[in-house]
Order: C-alpha cells, then sequence, then structure tokens
C-alpha cells in the first residue's frame, strides 16, 4: 500500500511540474526550474498551514498517528492543490 501512495504521489509531481512546465511558454530554462521550484514549495507550505488549521476540528488516537497523516495528507494534496493554481499563473 505505501508503494502505491508513494508511486502516486511522484505522478502527480511529474504531472504538476509537467503542466506548470508546458505552461511557462517564453521564459528561459533556468528561469522555468526556479519558478517550479519555489512553486512547488510555496504548495507544499500552503498545504501544510491548512492541515494544521483543519486539524484542530478531528480527533486522532495519538500523536504519532497526526505526524504520519501530516506528511501524506501534505505529499499528496500538495500537487493537486498545485494543478489547480500554478500552471496558470
Amino acid at each position: 500500500m505505501t508503494f502505491i501512495i508513494i508511486l502516486i504521489t511522484i505522478i502527480l509531481y511529474a504531472i504538476l511540474v509537467g503542466f506548470t512546465w508546458h505552461n511557462l511558454y517564453a521564459i528561459e530554462k533556468e528561469a522555468k526550474i526556479k519558478f517550479v521550484s519555489i512553486a512547488v514549495i510555496v504548495m507544499l507550505i500552503i498545504t501544510l498551514i491548512v492541515f494544521n488549521i483543519a486539524k484542530g476540528s478531528v480527533e486522532y488516537p495519538n500523536e504519532k498517528m497526526v505526524s504520519i497523516i501530516r506528511i501524506m495528507l501534505v505529499l499528496i494534496f500538495a500537487p493537486i492543490n498545485g494543478m489547480i493554481v500554478m500552471p496558470f499563473t
């Protein structure tokens, strides 16, 4: 199951980078790399902030589970959020 989640996450990030790269038409390659890198980091931070705001209303059995869920959700939902926002910037 872990392998499937990791594979899906890698595919999502590849799609996100591809969409964003394709929509940055006339920008030189170095600027594209910088933009995509910074944008992915910003999406990770925004997704982490949203999770931290939302986790207050959810009951978790222990603190270790919160950490595991936080990592998994941020890694999966950051590229999904990025696909909504980044390619069209």
